[in-house]
């Protein structure tokens, strides 16, 4: 593993326009979030059940941060 990227690329769609790597760094990560990527970091030693979970957070919709989620609605 390389000191300045602490990061292991597993799986998914990688951001066109950036450039491969199986090892990424802080700035890496940002970077890829900035073009839309989603990703969630593991323990190096996740097991297959944290492995499914992130896939699962990486395929769930993303909400708009300016609107309110439904169950924090007030009905008037």
């Amino acid at each position: 593993m390389h000191p300045h990227r602490p990061f292991d690329y597993v799986e998914g769609d990688y951001s066109t326009g950036f450039k491969w790597r199986s090892e990424l760094s802080d700035k890496d990560i940002r970077e890829l979030q900035q073009k839309g990527g989603k990703m969630v970091v593991l323990s190096p030693n996740y097991q297959l059940a944290d492995l499914e979970d992130a896939r699962r957070q990486c395929k769930a919709p993303t909400m708009p941060q300016d609107t309110t989620p439904l169950n924090n609605v007030k009905n008037e």
